[in-house]
């Protein structure tokens, strides 16, 4: 999942939280361009796979996306 930090209604502090209380499985990658390294420490504490400021170079993003991808694809290979 790539979310943004700041949405209106509420928050990807908050999405993020529930997200992962009820699915854990699924990798979040925070991307905003109103972070900081307070929100960063929150959400890397709370299981976000990646924190990324926007602008960010859509190769970067693929990567990073790939990589969170492999990593739940491992997870589902090890719980078969």
């Amino acid at each position: 999942m790539v979310l943004d930090l700041k949405m209106p209604g509420i928050g990807g502090v908050n999405v993020l939280r529930k997200t992962k209380t009820r699915n854990p499985e699924i990798e979040v990658i925070i991307l905003t361009g109103h972070g900081s390294e307070e929100d960063k420490k929150t959400c890397m504490e709370l299981g976000a796979f990646a924190y990324l400021h926007k602008p960010v170079d859509i190769t970067h993003l693929t990567e990073i996306i790939s990589k969170a991808h492999a990593k739940v694809v491992a997870a589902k290979m090890a719980n078969t």
